[in-house]
């Protein structure tokens, strides 16, 4: 009667494609610089999900909430990384913030205004704002101001 259970079980099992049967996921993955909100468990039921937060000044880039299904996690977030001005390249750039603030840290995607210092100027350009660039993933193209001296 054994042999007999396990034929019988054998074929209920094969009735089913593998592909139906529930599969938990491990934890979830982990993202640089970002972080599971709650406690992070060992295995997550199929259909249960998680939400991400990114470290503070970093940007969240994708879907916040990840959910398991059928052993997998769907697609994570990236937290991109901050630009922080750095006074030395300002210096020998010859720029100053055209607006004054507190922090020198700024979100991905963010755009920053620099003016040139006292008798420094851009370059002459077709470009309308060339003291303007944009924070790119921790990356930032600093504006040149040469000398107006000859």
């Amino acid at each position: 009667t054994e042999h007999l259970l396990s034929v019988i079980l054998f074929n209920c099992l094969s009735l089913y494609p593998i592909s139906e049967v529930q599969q938990d996921c491990a934890s979830p993955p982990v993202v640089k610089n970002g972080a599971v909100l709650g406690p992070v468990l060992a295995s997550y039921k199929s259909g249960s999900w998680v939400e991400y937060v990114c470290q503070h000044y970093h940007f969240l880039d994708g879907p916040s909430t990840v959910y398991c299904h059928q052993g997998n996690w769907t697609e994570q977030p990236t937290c991109l990384e901050p630009c922080t001005l750095n006074v030395t390249d300002m210096d020998s750039n010859n720029l100053t913030l055209k607006w004054r603030r507190e922090e020198l840290v700024f979100l991905h995607g963010d755009l920053i205004e620099f003016e040139c210092k006292q008798g420094y100027s851009f370059l002459q350009t077709a470009i309308p704002s060339p003291g303007r660039t944009q924070c790119d993933q921790g990356r930032l193209n600093y504006p040149k101001c040469p000398s107006l001296e000859k």
